[in-house]
């Protein structure tokens, strides 16, 4: 199971003419304050629509996460379908951050949580936790290398059954990997408590580009099509 982390997330809620909206840096609101460009929800929702879109994630190979800026976890179930518009989707965080839950109608099926433990509460001892930066080292070739690594360990720890070590050959493992995006337009990467520090491209790229190379590797990698 791979987890990718949407960190530094910063959703608040304000009055406005027109209601209650989640504060975005364009607005008046946000002008006023010296953080004004931090408050981008319009690139966690770029990043969730990637995500939950993404053939990983329909093969049910993909958790997702979202952190807070206040360091608060909002926890997504798999079938949850986030608006496509952005207005629509605004109005759906303002009722999470409301009521802390959102509920499917009919059948009550909750989708979305704010979580009261923190995020080291959701994530395994035994993950290997990845930040993204432009300066880290190769993405695909330390990946290509764990992976490798991983399957090898699993073949000679089988290697008493064939069976056994028939069935992993066919079904491709992967380690548990945990990937820390930053859902703001700009800011420190993430690299305390990380095993790796990778880099995506020479160049600078949004957090959605990085959710959409990171589910199509690991589409590649366990041949889910």
């Amino acid at each position: 199971m791979l987890t990718v982390v949407l960190q530094n997330a910063n959703i608040e809620i304000v009055k406005t003419k027109r209601g209650k909206e989640l504060l975005s840096s364009e607005m008046v609101e946000a002008r006023k304050r010296a953080n004004s460009t931090e408050y981008r929800p319009d690139i966690l929702h770029q990043c969730l629509l990637m995500l939950l879109d993404s053939p990983l994630n329909k093969a049910g190979h993909l958790r997702v996460l979202i952190e807070l800026s206040i360091g608060k976890v909002v926890t997504l179930n798999k079938t949850i379908r986030i608006p496509r518009v952005y207005s629509r989707f605004s109005g759906l965080l303002v009722q999470l951050l409301e009521r802390h839950r959102i509920y499917s109608e009919g059948e009550r099926i909750e989708l979305m949580k704010v979580e009261k433990e923190r995020l080291e509460s959701f994530i395994s001892n035994e993950s290997i936790k990845v930040g993204l930066s432009k300066e880290g080292e190769n993405f695909f070739d330390t990946l290509n290398c764990d992976i490798k690594a991983h399957a090898e360990k699993q073949n000679k720890e089988h290697a008493h059954s064939i069976e056994v070590r028939s069935e992993i050959s066919e079904q491709k493992e992967i380690p548990e990997y945990v990937f820390y995006i930053n859902a703001i337009s700009s800011g420190e990467d993430p690299n305390t408590g990380m095993h790796h520090i990778l880099s995506l491209s020479a160049y600078a790229l949004s957090a959605a580009t990085c959710c959409s190379k990171i589910c199509t590797y690991f589409e590649e990698t366990l041949n889910v099509f």
